[in-house]
């Protein structure tokens, strides 16, 4: 088959469920742009090094947290837990108020090093400073070097599966970590 017929035949939709397929944690990144905080629930998270401490997070290119990212060069996450689903429903939102209203009744305090929201309850935090940023399709690739960072209080994890929010439920037996 061709690269062409291949791409005659692609389905977003179904690309989409496919990866929709692999469970990820839910984490809220915060930016502090001047004035403006902006504030969006991501799960294309994950960590890239150890020795420098580096994460990469994907947004929406055309997005106003990419820009706020691009623009401010520094960002913080929060990652939530399982009795957070409110939190991050209500910032998933593409309809959520925008500006100042948008963390109204969350409670957050300011990141030292960022200066962005760290939502309360979260049970792990980051503070970064953006490192590279690759367009990649339609989202930006976001390289960062971690500054700061905790964990919280142990609670279990919000999760997302198949277009669906969940919790972490640990198996009975011990597995191995991936690597």
């Amino acid at each position: 088959m061709t690269a062409a017929e291949l791409a005659a035949e692609f389905d977003p939709r179904q690309f989409r469920d496919v990866m929709g397929q692999f469970a990820t944690g839910v984490a809220v990144l915060t930016v502090r742009d001047g004035d403006l905080v902006h504030a969006s629930t991501v799960n294309s998270l994950t960590s890239v090094s150890l020795r420098p401490a580096l994460l990469l997070v994907c947004l929406a290119g055309d997005g106003l947290a990419a820009k706020s990212v691009r623009s401010a060069g520094r960002f913080a996450l929060t990652i939530l837990g399982a009795d957070q689903l409110r939190i991050a429903r209500r910032l998933a939102d593409r309809g959520r108020p925008r500006g100042r209203d948008q963390l109204a009744g969350i409670g957050h305090t300011a990141g030292r090093v960022s200066g962005a929201p760290l939502l309360d309850g979260g049970i792990a935090f980051a503070e970064c400073t953006v490192a590279g940023i690759l367009p990649a399709g339609d989202h930006d690739v976001v390289l960062a070097q971690v500054e700061e960072f905790a964990t919280g209080n142990g609670r279990a994890p919000l999760t997302f599966h198949g277009g669906t929010y969940g919790r972490f439920e640990r198996l009975p037996e011990p597995g191995c970590a991936p690597e």
